[in-house]
C-alpha cells in the first residue's frame, strides 16, 4: 500500500467518524442553518448531514411568518422584489420553488402561518402567493382561515 492510498483511507475514516457522530454533526449544522437556503449544497456531503439538515429546516418551518414590509406597491417607485419569510428576506421570484422544496423535499408539516401586510404587494403577486400558500404549504389535508379575505383588500389574519 502506498503512502497516498493509506492517507486517503485515513482521511475517509476520519471524516466518516466526524460526519457519523450525531453530536459533532449537530454542532456543524447549527452553525450553518441561520440561512438554510444559502447552505443547501451542504446537504450533499452525506446522508447523515442531509437528514439532520432537513430535520432542522422542518423544525424551523412548522410555524411560518410571511410578511410584506414597506409601502404598498401601488406604483413602480414603491415596488419591491422580495418579502420576508420567517424574518429572512426572500426574493419573490424564488418563492414558488422555495415552497415546493419545503413541501416535497423537506416534507414540512406547517402548523401555523401568520401573515402580515399581504394586502400591500402588487395584486397579481398577492393572488399568486395566496395560491401557492394554499397548494404547497397547506395542501389538501389542512385547513386555514384568513388569507381568503386578502383579495377583498382587507388585511389578512393569522392562519391556523
Amino acid at each position: 500500500m502506498t503512502h497516498s492510498n493509506s492517507s486517503e483511507m485515513f482521511d475517509e475514516s476520519l471524516s466518516s467518524k466526524v460526519f457519523d457522530n450525531p453530536h459533532l454533526l449537530e454542532i456543524i449544522v447549527s452553525n450553518l442553518t441561520w440561512n438554510c437556503e444559502s447552505n443547501l449544497s451542504t446537504r450533499l456531503i452525506n446522508k447523515s448531514f442531509n437528514y439532520l439538515f432537513l430535520r432542522i429546516i422542518r423544525r424551523n418551518h412548522r410555524k411560518m411568518k410571511i410578511e410584506f414590509i414597506g409601502k404598498a406597491e401601488r406604483c413602480e417607485k414603491t415596488a419591491k422584489d422580495w418579502i420576508f419569510i420567517n424574518y429572512r428576506k426572500i426574493k419573490k421570484s424564488i418563492i414558488p420553488g422555495y415552497f415546493n422544496f419545503l413541501n416535497k423535499v423537506v416534507g414540512v408539516k406547517v402548523e401555523e402561518i401568520i401573515t402580515k401586510n399581504l394586502w400591500k404587494p402588487e395584486e397579481m403577486f398577492a393572488r399568486n402567493l395566496h395560491d401557492i400558500i394554499n397548494s404547497d404549504l397547506i395542501g389538501r389535508n389542512r385547513k386555514y382561515t384568513g388569507v381568503t379575505r386578502r383579495l377583498g383588500r382587507q388585511p389578512p389574519q393569522s392562519l391556523s
